[in-house]
């Protein structure tokens, strides 16, 4: 199509163009646009995707549906992942790069006798998304297990965070609202990469579009401040709110649990190991201590 404006000028539109730039008449984007697809345990059993990690490397439509399938069920498995550091960077370098913390670009989860994160320690670890104290959290967080520990436990629990939103939104609406509208505060102090470091944040737990669907998680009883900056009538009915979320976070039924391989094998030979990938806004994780 051609157009000849009334200064003169003429412009010249193709007509695929104008069809997918009719404002809100376009068809939907197939990636950015992508409704989610909501699980349980059993669902996300069944569904979730296993990738090679050579592969991703080397095949862009291998990575690219590796980050369809994290857009859409906001979880994904990479297998055959070498047993050394900085794999994730080779991974985050595909298509953009890793953003830096208080701990650092990426950071090591050990037990540590003086841990500055609860992470670094061998206890049971309830579901949370990761950096709560940021005003603006990671989107996606990248878990590479080097070396699975000995004996029974340590599986990690993973949890649907926008399922449980919509779930709480179908039986107590009226808590749903109060998570959507009350702003907590979250604080992280220690020692790390980066020195002494103080962290804080004020967000509200569930975060909606434009639209009123869900779109943001951020949730860690562990990272949350006892201070609550709201009117104090409201603070009872708040923490009903998120006695609520918790409890449905922590029902068996929704919580998927995957043990991530990786380590030594009898001969003392390496195998490889898995990287876990999640959307730090929508899915929760969590350590398990024993069976």
């Amino acid at each position: 199509m051609t157009i000849q404006w009334k200064d003169g000028h003429v412009s010249h539109y193709p007509a695929t163009w104008l069809r997918c730039n009719v404002f809100s008449e376009s068809d939907p984007d197939p990636v950015a646009d992508m409704p989610p697809q909501l699980w349980d345990a059993a669902t996300c059993r069944d569904r979730i995707q296993i990738f090679d990690f050579n592969n991703l490397l080397s095949d862009d439509r291998a990575f690219f549906a590796l980050l369809r399938e994290v857009k859409g069920l906001g979880i994904a498995i990479i297998e055959n992942v070498p047993q050394k550091v900085r794999q994730i960077h080779r991974l985050a370098e595909r298509c953009g790069y890793l953003t830096p913390c208080n701990y650092g670009e990426a950071f090591q989860v050990k037990a540590k006798v003086d841990p500055s994160s609860i992470a670094d320690t061998s206890s049971y670890l309830s579901v949370h998304t990761d950096l709560t104290y940021f005003n603006d959290t990671l989107d996606v967080l990248m878990l590479h297990c080097i070396a699975q520990a000995d004996g029974e436990g340590g599986e990690n629990m993973l949890v649907d965070g926008f399922k449980i939103a919509n779930d709480l939104r179908q039986s107590a609406p009226k808590l749903f609202d109060i998570l959507t509208t009350e702003v907590l505060e979250y604080h992280d102090h220690g020692h790390d990469a980066v020195g002494d470091f103080f962290q804080h944040s004020r967000v509200r737990t569930i975060r909606l579009n434009d639209k009123g669907v869900v779109n943001k998680i951020i949730f860690s009883d562990h990272g949350r401040s006892a201070m609550f900056c709201m009117d104090v009538d409201n603070v009872v009915a708040t923490y009903e709110a998120l006695a609520c979320f918790a409890d449905l976070l922590h029902d068996p039924i929704n919580v998927f649990r995957y043990r991530m391989r990786g380590g030594k094998c009898p001969s003392a030979k390496r195998i490889p190991g898995d990287i876990l990938v999640l959307d730090n806004h929508r899915v929760l994780h969590g350590r398990r201590l024993s069976p």
